[in-house]
């Protein structure tokens, strides 16, 4: 969380409120860890438990950008911006 908000004030000032206003409802429910299989279809990337949840929401464009709109285990891959646009717009489910 500390990350999308870092990431949403740099990029998206204007969006900080929205952000603070919804962090209440938002909860990690997995931590990925870098793997040491670089053959997986999640770009070499697993979880400690599965994950409970419908989107995967990272900055990291440089590791995650080629699954942006994607399915990863049942998550839609997004930036932090394109997520705050599906919960604001209540397309996400």
């Amino acid at each position: 969380m500390e990350e999308a908000q870092r990431n949403i004030h740099i990029k998206y000032p204007d969006r900080t409120g929205d952000l603070q206003r919804l962090a209440p409802l938002l909860s990690v429910v997995a931590e990925a860890l870098p793997s040491e299989s670089r053959g997986r279809p999640n770009g070499g990337y697993r979880y400690k438990t599965r994950p409970r949840a419908n989107m995967l929401v990272t900055g990291d464009r440089t590791h995650f950008g080629h699954l942006y709109g994607k399915l990863l285990q049942d998550m839609q891959v997004m930036p932090p911006a394109m997520a705050l646009v599906h919960v604001l717009d209540g397309s996400a489910k």
